[in-house]
C-alpha cells in the first residue's frame, strides 16, 4: 500500500501462542476487528483451515467470520483428505465443503426496517451514555491513584502492594459473578487499570528525584 498498490487484502490465519487451545492457531478476533477499524478499505478473508488445524471446528470458525463481516473464506479442500500430502486433518472433501457453505447463515449488515433501526438507535444511545459515565468514573479513579502515589512517596511506601492487589481481584471477581457477568472480562479490565495505575504512580514517585539529579 505504501508503494501505491490498491490491490491489497488481509488473510486472517490465526496466531501462534504458548497457551493450550482447541485451535492450532487461536483466532484472537480482536486483532482483525482492529484492522477493520484502522483500515476499512482493506478486504479481510478468513482461513479457518490453517486456524483450526482440523476439520471439526471449520463450521464454527467460518460462521464467526461471516458474523464479523469478513469478505470471504479460504478453506482447504481435497478429493481424498486422508491421502493428502500435507495438512490432511484440516481438509474437507468437495462434498463436505459444499455442505459447510450451505449451512452458513449470511446475515445482513443493515436493515431497512424502520422500527428495528429506531430501536437500535435507542440502545446505542444508551450505550454511548454509559460509556461516557465509564470514562468519567475512570477519570475519578485515576485522580485518586495520583493522591495515593503522593501519599506513598511522602511515606516511602512501595508502589505495588501485593496483598491489596490480590484482595481487589478476588473482590471484583465475586461482584461480577454475583451479577451473572464473566469474571474473566473484569479481570482483563482491572489488569489494564492496574497497569496504568502503576505507570502513573511510578511517574509521580520518581519525578522529583529525577529533577534533583538533573
Amino acid at each position: 500500500m505504501a508503494a501505491g498498490s490498491n490491490k491489497v487484502a488481509a488473510v486472517h490465519r490465526g496466531f501462534s501462542g504458548s497457551t493450550k487451545n482447541k485451535f492450532r492457531n487461536p483466532p484472537m478476533w480482536e486483532i482483525p476487528i482492529e484492522i477493520k477499524r484502522l483500515m476499512p478499505g482493506v478486504p479481510i478473508l478468513c482461513d479457518p483451515s490453517h486456524m483450526c488445524g482440523n476439520r471439526y471446528f471449520l463450521q464454527e470458525v467460518s460462521q464467526k467470520a461471516m458474523d464479523l463481516s469478513y469478505d470471504g473464506l479460504m478453506i482447504e479442500s481435497h478429493i481424498d483428505p486422508n491421502h493428502a500430502l500435507s495438512d490432511s486433518e484440516q481438509q474437507l472433501t468437495p462434498k463436505e465443503l459444499d455442505k459447510l457453505l450451505e449451512n452458513l447463515v449470511l446475515r445482513k449488515h443493515e436493515t431497512d426496517n424502520v422500527l428495528i433501526n429506531v430501536a437500535m438507535k435507542e440502545w446505542r444511545d444508551k450505550i454511548d451514555q454509559l460509556d461516557e459515565e465509564l470514562i468519567s468514573i475512570t477519570s475519578q479513579r485515576m485522580n485518586i491513584v495520583k493522591e495515593i502515589a503522593n501519599h506513598k512517596k511522602e511515606n516511602n511506601l512501595t508502589i505495588l502492594q501485593e496483598g491489596r492487589w490480590a484482595q481487589m481481584i478476588e473482590s471484583r471477581r465475586q461482584s461480577a459473578e454475583a451479577l451473572g457477568l464473566p469474571p474473566e472480562l473484569f479481570l482483563k479490565i482491572f489488569e489494564h487499570l492496574h497497569q496504568e495505575s502503576i505507570r502513573m504512580q511510578t511517574e509521580i514517585m520518581n519525578s522529583v528525584e529525577l529533577a534533583d539529579k538533573v
